[in-house]
């Protein structure tokens, strides 16, 4: 004799009618100039632009002119970048200086053109 499953169907949940009113949105908007933050309620003072060092690019290119040139090592251990990205960086940016010459017994790069 086969067993039978004797667990009654359930029937679909009916849907309430009354919903509860959705809560307006609240958007987190930056503090305009001279208003008060929410937390502090201080305002806020305008950034200052701060004085930027030079760039990557303009460190390599000024390595790159240097009377001993340099390395792809020196460029890995100066910005903590992998071998191939500081090879690329030596294209690219050679380009810019009017060339690089290799030096294989040093394995140095040059500026070429001044």
């Amino acid at each position: 004799m086969a067993t039978e499953n004797t667990t009654p169907a359930k029937a679909p949940r009916a849907k309430a009618e009354t919903t509860a009113p959705k809560k307006a949105s609240r958007t987190k908007e930056p503090a305009k100039d001279g208003a008060a933050t929410k937390r502090t309620g201080k305002p806020k003072a305008p950034a200052e632009p701060q004085a930027k060092g030079p760039t990557k690019k303009e460190q390599i290119i000024e390595m790159l002119r240097s009377p001993d040139g340099t390395t792809i090592d020196a460029i890995v251990a100066r910005f903590g970048v992998q071998r191939h990205s500081a090879r690329a960086a030596v294209s690219v940016f050679g380009r810019e200086v009017g060339g690089v010459s290799y030096d294989k017994a040093s394995k140095t790069y040059r500026a070429t053109a001044a």
